[in-house]
């Protein structure tokens, strides 16, 4: 009688733990099962950029991204290479031609056809100006596509832009190379290299 009663008094706390676990009732009396916890695959976000895009240049540099897919990986690393060097010399363009305007505006001479005609010019030459001394200083393949990121020292900027502003000089009288020079200087140690990624 007494391993009886023993029995039923198990049976009786197996059958309450098992009352309490159960799945709760719907108002249509089923019961629903409790939802399965399961693990979400980890998405597959691969960047469609280089992890170094947002790093910041030095301040003694400019800096040039270029990046291209094509099928013959020799061909766009050469690509990448020339873009991000036009990144460049597009940096050094907008910078003397802004310093030009200031120059003109300050003389005076803004609105004088000859003056305009000048800035454009050393626009044009900075623009197509030789920036092959610019060194790969990173390169990464994503998704096909290669980047590629280059750095021009500023005093070797400097040297190319007054060989320029030099040549122009003597077809310009009123273009004072001294003093444009102090302030391309000027220009040239307050200005941060912002890359803008360059492709065909």
């Amino acid at each position: 009688m007494k391993k009886l009663h023993v029995i039923i008094t198990m049976l009786i706390v197996i059958t309450l733990f098992t009352g309490c676990g159960s799945a709760p009732a719907t108002a249509g009396g089923r019961q629903e099962s409790a939802p399965a916890t399961t693990t979400a695959p980890a998405a597959a976000t691969q960047s469609n950029v280089p992890s170094w895009l947002d790093e910041l240049p030095t301040a003694d540099a400019f800096w040039g991204i270029g990046y291209i897919r094509l099928q013959d990986e020799s061909a766009a690393l050469r690509t990448a290479t020339r873009l991000a060097r036009q990144d460049i010399a597009e940096q050094l363009s907008t910078l003397v031609q802004g310093m030009m305007t200031n120059y003109y505006r300050e003389a005076g001479g803004l609105n004088d056809p000859t003056a305009i005609r000048h800035i454009e010019e050393v626009g044009r030459f900075v623009w197509n100006a030789d920036v092959s001394m610019a060194i790969v200083n990173n390169r990464t393949l994503v998704n096909g596509a290669w980047w590629v990121r280059v750095g021009l020292r500023k005093s070797d900027a400097r040297n190319t832009i007054v060989d320029i502003l030099d040549n122009e000089a003597s077809r310009y009288a009123t273009w004072r190379r001294d003093e444009a020079i102090r302030m391309l200087d000027h220009e040239l140690a307050r200005s941060q290299s912002r890359p803008t990624p360059r492709t065909e």
